[in-house]
């Protein structure tokens, strides 16, 4: 046991790891109210929209994601990317989603991260500022309202198994949800 304690860990843990981090972040901001742009790099390389923001090479962990998106620090309104278990980038700027009026009652946070999710294959979670609640915008389209146990288990079958969002081949229109 002694010697595996002083073992350096694999990847497929430090990953587990930090998303196990992450998930608890997203949970804390969301309770804050305190909104939130992360985009889960996949197979598709999210170098461009790296480039947007300030590059970073940072272990994910749930105080530094907390700094990142405190009210009123530099970096709050843009989208973090995020590749393993590292922060590459922050106050990213993601494409907005195309305007078939699908998402229209959202904000700029929640069309940012479908935007980006019609683009590329990312997972991107999203903190609403107004309503504290996490969802996942995946393959451009945005999932209900998550518990943390159910964004633990998405971020696992998601990243890990690289599966698809529970429901994502239907979107339920906004005004239906009535929510923003």
């Amino acid at each position: 046991a002694l010697e595996r304690v002083g073992r350096p860990r694999g990847a497929a843990e430090r990953d587990g790891a930090a998303l196990q981090d992450l998930a608890r972040a997203l949970e804390r901001l969301a309770e804050r109210k305190t909104g939130a742009l992360v985009a889960i790099e996949r197979r598709t390389p999210l170098g461009e929209y790296a480039a947007t923001g300030v590059p970073l090479d940072a272990v994910v962990s749930v105080p530094f994601l907390e700094a990142l998106f405190a009210r009123n620090a530099p970096l709050h309104d843009g989208g973090v990317i995020v590749q393993g278990a590292r922060v590459v980038a922050a106050g990213c700027l993601f494409p907005l989603q195309a305007s078939d009026g699908t998402y229209r009652r959202y904000g700029t946070r929640h069309r940012a991260a479908i935007g980006l999710s019609e683009v590329t294959d990312a997972v991107v979670l999203i903190v609403s500022e107004e309503r504290g609640s996490m969802r996942i915008a995946l393959n451009g389209r945005l999932g209900p309202d998550l518990t943390p146990t159910e964004l633990r288990e998405q971020l696992r079958e998601l990243v890990y198994e690289r599966g698809d969002l529970p429901g994502a081949a239907v979107a339920v229109p906004a005004a239906a949800e009535g929510r923003a």
